[in-house]
C-alpha cells in the first residue's frame, strides 16, 4: 500500500513486487520457473492521504496522483503466462499493457535508454564527477510507448508526459 506518491514510496513498492515475483519463481514447480499463478487482480484505489496545510493550520485530504506512482507496478512485469489478469484503477492504456505483458501474449519489454546527466559532487575540497541516469523517480524503466504501439493498444494524446525531462 502506498501511502504517499513520494520517491522512497515508490522506490520501496517497486523493490517489494520484485521481491515478490522472486519468490513466487523460485516455488515454481516446472523447468522453466513460470508462475504458479493462474489468477491475478490488481487494483490501484484513490486513498485519501491526510496532510496538513500550512495556509489554514488544519488538515486537508489530498489524493496523490496516480501519474506519480503508476509505474511503481513495473515489478510485475517478472510474471508471466498468468491466464487471467485484471488490472484497474491505472490508466487504460497502461493498465492493457501490463495486462499484455503478465499474460505472456506481449513480446518483450525494450529497457529505456535514458540519457547520462554529469553530476558533480564536491566534499571539502575535493569534488568527484559522475554520470547518472537522467530518470526521474517516476518515470518508467520500460519503454511501455513503444510496446503499446507494437501491440496496438491505444495511447492518450499526452502519453509523451512520462518521457519528458522535466527537471
Amino acid at each position: 500500500m502506498i501511502q504517499d506518491s513520494t520517491h522512497w514510496d515508490v522506490k520501496r513498492l517497486r523493490t517489494r513486487l520484485e521481491y515478490f515475483v522472486e519468490i513466487l519463481k523460485q516455488h515454481a514447480d516446472d523447468a522453466s520457473q513460470s508462475s504458479l499463478l493462474t489468477h491475478l487482480a490488481v487494483c490501484v484505489t484513490d486513498c485519501t492521504h491526510l496532510h496538513w496545510s500550512n495556509t489554514n493550520f488544519g488538515p486537508t485530504f489530498d489524493a496523490p496522483k496516480i501519474d506519480s506512482y503508476m509505474f511503481g507496478l513495473e515489478g510485475l512485469v517478472g510474471l508471466t503466462g498468468i491466464k487471467h489478469v485484471t488490472v484497474g484503477g491505472l490508466p487504460e492504456w497502461y493498465a492493457r499493457c501490463m495486462q499484455l505483458r503478465v499474460q505472456g501474449k506481449g513480446d518483450e519489454l525494450r529497457e529505456m535508454e535514458w540519457p547520462l546527466r554529469k553530476v558533480k559532487h564536491t566534499k571539502g575540497l575535493a569534488s568527484n564527477v559522475k554520470w547518472v541516469s537522467s530518470r526521474q523517480w517516476w518515470q518508467p524503466v520500460w519503454d511501455w510507448k513503444e510496446f503499446a504501439e507494437r501491440h496496438g493498444v491505444e495511447m492518450p494524446e499526452d502519453v509523451d508526459k512520462y518521457w519528458m525531462d522535466q527537471s
